[in-house]
């Protein structure tokens, strides 16, 4: 499993590259016109939460021609921990659960209903096909 704090990356410049909302998608793009690949970005959409306050998001990665999305489970919860100066904190801890690759340039849609998850391809494009497929989202 993976565990991040979110709260420690708010106001922070160490992913410096410009970060921009487009519809639901928050984007980053890391510009890069010195090599064959170009721009390179990363973004996430938040879907919704499960009856059991999992998150649902999906992401996405990609520069040259490809741009590969996933499907995300996480947990949230608040943890006591230590700031980098030694002062107690509550850490926000988003913890990945499960994630579903979901392939390249993905267009389909993802619905929750209680604690199942529904992700549906695309009628055209790469993912075209892909039969739906439904999980169970949950804690181990």
């Amino acid at each position: 499993m993976v565990t991040i704090d979110a709260r420690a990356a708010v106001g922070s410049n160490r992913y410096a590259d410009p970060i921009v909302i487009q519809g639901r998608w928050v984007m980053q793009k890391k510009p890069n016109d010195k090599v064959l690949n170009g721009a390179e970005e990363t973004a996430y959409e938040y879907i919704g939460a499960t009856r059991d306050n999992l998150l649902v998001v999906a992401s996405y990665n990609g520069g040259g021609s490809g741009t590969f999305h996933t499907l995300h489970i996480l947990d949230a919860a608040l943890a006591p921990a230590f700031d980098a100066d030694g002062k107690a904190y509550e850490r926000l801890n988003l913890t990945l659960l499960r994630g579903v690759p979901l392939g390249d340039r993905w267009e389909g849609t993802v619905t929750i209903s209680g604690n199942t998850v529904r992700i549906t391809s695309p009628d055209s494009g790469p993912a075209k096909g892909i039969a739906p497929t439904t999980i169970e989202a949950r804690r181990p």
